[in-house]
């Protein structure tokens, strides 16, 4: 380790090796908590476009495709348990409605803006309360 915690550009590489590497760390649609959050809402410009022209069955398979990404998603124990919690209902709301009567009942497509905002107020909280940054919603998102 150098100072301020880092670590030596090789010593990352090994370390990144080794945890890929092991069986227990692989997943198919990520692994991790912010990153998980990241990639659902990679999703989110299709659904802008989507929700134009198509019914709301729609909404259904949108959180079909993107709740993938939250099925690994890590809930690290160290978070404050209004955040562990959040993050939680977060998670099982969308597995709900993605792999659960998501396939079988009508979705509306205000409960897919609804998870968007609520994944974009969870990474804020987790830079305002974890990381001590500074946030403040855009005004363009």
């Amino acid at each position: 380790m150098t100072e301020k915690g880092k670590m030596e550009p090789d010593k990352t590489a090994d370390v990144i090796r080794e945890l890929t590497e092991d069986e227990n760390f692989k997943s198919e649609f990520g692994k991790g908590c912010t990153y998980c959050l990241g990639l659902f809402l990679q999703h989110t410009a299709m659904h802008n476009e989507m929700r134009k022209t198509l019914p709301k069955q729609y909404a259904g398979l949108w959180f079909n495709g993107a709740s993938d990404h939250v099925y690994d998603m890590q809930i690290p124990d160290h978070f404050p348990e209004w955040l562990k919690a959040r993050l939680m209902a977060f998670k099982t709301l969308c597995l709900e409605y993605g792999h659960g009567k998501g396939l079988m009942e009508e979705i509306s497509h205000e409960a897919v803006d609804h998870a968007i905002r609520e994944a974009l107020d969870i990474l804020r909280d987790i830079d305002a309360f974890m990381l001590e940054v500074p946030t403040k919603q855009g005004d363009v998102e």
